[in-house]
Formats: C-alpha cells, structure tokens, sequence
C-alpha cells in the first residue's frame, strides 16, 4: 500500500502588508500533529449541559474545535477565528496549485523532489 503524504499549513497574518488570509506551509504534518501544536489553546470536554458526552476539544470561548468524530482522523482543521488563526492539514495530492506553489518556495522540499511527490511542477 503507498503511503500518502500529509501536508500543513497555516492561515494567520502575513505578507508585505500583514494581510489577514496569509498561507505559509508548516511542514509535512497530521491533524494529530497539529492538536499538540496547538494543545496550550484547546481545552478538552466531556460534557455538555452538565452531561457526559463524547470527548471533544473547545477554544477558549467554548467553541467546538475539534468534534468527537474528527479527534482519530490524519486530516483536518482547527479553525480558532475564521481570518487569522487556522491550521489544516490535507493529503499532498490533493492540493491546489496555489499551496503546492508555497510548498514549492519553502525550505522544506526543493522542486525536483515535490515533483516527483505531485507528478507535475508549478512555475513562477
């Protein structure tokens, strides 16, 4: 069986003009991954209404983050705000050209190597 590769990026402040909606690439990550990066902002619950419920994770406003069905899953998101903290995670050969043109221009894989990853290169 190939073994897909999982990728992470980030969504927050960035850019020349510190634009909210700035993508960067985190690296080669699963959403398990990204709920220990980000376990200091994620408080886990079990209970709802004064209930026992399935486990899941909270911000600190007591929104759901991360729901009882995604917390086994290798792909996903923990959307904070909705415009200046969200980290995801999706299988490489799912990316569109614009995240696979960001991986390309990061440190972590050169163009030789992503291209034989994704089967095809994205020009400048």
């Amino acid at each position: 069986m190939n073994k897909r590769t999982i990728v992470a990026f980030h969504i927050g402040r960035g850019g020349r003009f510190n634009n909210a909606g700035h993508k960067t690439f985190i690296g080669e990550k699963n959403f398990q991954d990204l709920i220990s990066m980000n376990s200091e902002h994620l408080f886990e619950q079990n209970r709802k209404n004064g209930k026992f419920c399935r486990k899941h994770y909270t911000d600190l406003n007591g929104t759901v983050v991360v729901d009882a069905d995604e917390l086994n899953a290798l792909v996903g998101s923990l959307n904070f705000d909705n415009d200046y903290d969200t980290d995801y995670c999706c299988y490489l050969d799912e990316c569109d050209d614009n995240e696979l043109r960001i991986i390309a221009n990061s440190d972590y894989w050169n163009k030789e190597a992503l291209l034989e990853e994704v089967g095809y290169l994205i020009e400048d």
